[in-house]
């Protein structure tokens, strides 16, 4: 209403509304006798077809169109006069929607002149039902070439010899199809006849639906690889018709190879199937891994099933679903799945990913949950491509700790001034263990407060240890050094004024050590506003990430919160102690010399 609402300001608005309108409008034309109202049945002596109207609305150039033929039951109506209709349309897409093939004959020909003026432009070509109808033929295009036209659907029940028509008209006049949809028992028949060879090279696209039985769904791993979509069921399922002696583990190989065969090329996969002879059967189906699959729709929401995922390339393993390995690039999923337990096949670790979202309520709805599936995947996939992703567990612990007995070692030994008989014993040993309690303990800490699972806590890790390196100037370099610094002058001058006190004015490292540790300890105050900054950083980062799954506040803050108290206060508190040390320690020896 807005695009048409815009033609009325001027023709120059006019032209370009115009255009657009044509893109986004789907026209229906209705062929319907004179005095005939929308729903209501043909009468007999109606005086003929209302043409008039299509012709007004072909005048129009639309691009996108529909023809139906509302079902008759009386045949003394002549044909419209196909003069009328323009010989050449620029239409790109054709739905057709037509009632038996045997009640109108100028129908057929009338749909076939209509698909032909349109052979240069067309791109997709649909036929559909307009009525509940038994059979309809399939129209014959002759010689005619649509190079263009990429999309065929023929959601039709045919009669007797259709479906050599259907395939006539795919390697003759569509030779550069790329996506066909249509029911499977349809396309089975192409396959047992030995035709998919003479389908088109660029077809990479199947849709597929309606009854199958296990012998020629098995017939199906006959199809070339390399499709980019496959839609096996989805919105209109397949149905399987099982009998008694058809084996789940049949079931279960057949599906797993024809989706291993295809896997490595697929980018979009969908998958519906409804077994109805056996409802109170439970398949657990396996899938393979996708290695370039970015959307992902599963329905199995009517029947008893489960799906567990190969967990690498040929291992034979399957688990729920690890999707940095069965779908690295995936962006989307919708999952419409009918038990809340059967969630956890797709969850990235076993532990419930919903409990770390209490501000989001315990969801049920298949379209929720799948909503909810997709931000936690999102959130999964952003963490997987950071950077360092190659970093093991044991690296991230090695490289803290170390960082932790760097800092922690050096920060003691200022402060046992006050007890100067265990400084030479006690400096390297207890800083270290200490701080390696400090690590064990705020890491646990983190996790046991946050519930993370256990792919989420290797991206906290991760994302904690890119802090480190991106600071580290002055996380593994000013303040390690300028400890060590600190702590070697107070030590080797305690050490001196212990063992001879004889030499004490003649030495003039003395005085410079506890000078230098003061100093250390000035130019570590001043770079803890790096620290505070580089925290923020971090803090900023985990944020975002967090974001994307529309965490709660308090969650972000509690994780970042235990952390920084944990691992980060002895920057901002033993440094002024430490200060306060080497001044002490200053004063202390100045009054010795004095004596």
């Amino acid at each position: 209403m807005d695009i048409k609402t815009c033609r009325l300001v001027s023709s120059v608005w006019n032209y370009g509304s115009t255009l657009a309108l044509k893109a986004r409008t789907n026209i229906r034309f209705q062929l319907s006798p004179k005095n005939c109202k929308n729903s209501v049945p043909l009468s007999q002596n109606s005086g003929g077809w209302d043409i008039l109207n299509v012709i007004e609305k072909l005048k129009f150039c639309p691009v996108n169109v529909c023809l139906l033929v509302p079902f008759n039951s009386d045949d003394t109506l002549a044909p419209p006069d196909f003069s009328l209709f323009p010989e050449t349309n620029n239409f790109k897409s054709i739905c057709v929607e037509l009632p038996h093939g045997n009640q109108y004959r100028w129908q057929a020909e009338l749909v076939a002149q209509l698909i032909q003026s349109s052979s240069t432009t067309l791109k997709e070509l649909e036929f559909d039902w307009a009525e509940n109808v038994d059979f309809l033929d399939f129209p014959s295009f002759g010689d005619t070439i649509f190079p263009k036209l990429v999309k065929l659907t023929v959601e039709n029940k045919f009669d007797e010899g259709a479906v050599e028509r259907v395939f006539q008209a795919i390697t003759t006049s569509f030779p550069n199809l790329q996506y066909l949809v249509t029911e499977c028992k349809y396309f089975v028949e192409i396959v047992e006849e030995g035709l998919l060879p003479n389908l088109p090279q660029s077809l990479n696209c199947l849709n597929l639906y309606g009854n199958i039985t296990p012998d020629r769904m098995e017939s199906l791993l006959k199809i070339p690889a390399g499709l980019k979509k496959f839609t096996f069921g989805g919105f209109n399922p397949v149905f399987l018709q099982l009998d008694d002696d058809d084996e789940e583990d049949e079931l279960q190989t057949i599906l797993y190879k024809l989706l291993k065969k295809q896997a490595p090329t697929l980018e979009k996969f969908s998958v519906g199937i409804v077994w109805w002879d056996r409802a109170e059967m439970e398949i657990e189906w396996k899938f393979p891994i996708f290695p370039f699959v970015k959307k992902l729709y599963i329905d199995f929401s009517r029947m008893q099933t489960r799906i567990v995922f190969e967990t690498k390339l040929e291992s034979g393993d399957f688990r729920p679903i690890n999707y940095a390995e069965c779908f690295p690039v995936l962006e989307f999923i919708n999952c419409a799945i009918p038990e809340e337990s059967w969630v956890e096949s797709f969850l990235p670790s076993k532990v419930l990913f919903l409990a770390i979202l209490p501000c989001i309520p315990l969801l049920t709805k298949a379209d929720q949950i799948a909503s909810l599936l997709t931000k936690m995947l999102k959130f999964e996939r952003d963490a997987i491509i950071l950077p360092d992703e190659r970093l093991t567990r044991a690296g991230y612990w090695f490289t803290l700790v170390l960082y932790q007995f760097s800092v922690t070692s050096t920060l003691l030994p200022g402060m046992f001034t006050f007890f100067p008989l265990f400084e030479p014993t006690a400096a390297p040993f207890l800083p270290s263990g200490l701080a390696m309690i400090i690590n064990w303990w705020g890491v646990r800490s983190v996790r046991q407060n946050s519930t993370l699972p256990e792919d989420l806590f290797r991206t906290y890790n991760q994302i904690k240890l890119l802090e480190l390196r991106s600071n580290a100037c002055f996380r593994t370099n000013v303040i390690p050094m300028s400890f060590l610094i600190a702590s070697f002058g107070n030590t080797f001058s305690t050490f001196i004024a212990i063992s001879h006190r004889h030499l004490l004015p003649y030495n003039v490292l003395y005085f410079v050590f506890p000078l230098m540790s003061v100093l250390c300890c000035l130019v570590i105050l001043i770079m803890g506003t790096a620290a505070g900054k580089a925290n923020l950083v971090s803090t900023q980062v985990i944020k975002q990430l967090f974001a994307r799954m529309h965490l709660n506040r308090k969650i972000i803050k509690s994780l970042k919160t235990v952390e920084v108290k944990c691992l980060d206060t002895s920057i901002g508190i033993m440094t002024p102690l430490l200060l306060i040390a080497g001044c002490n320690k200053l004063m202390v020896k100045v009054g010795l010399l004095a004596k």
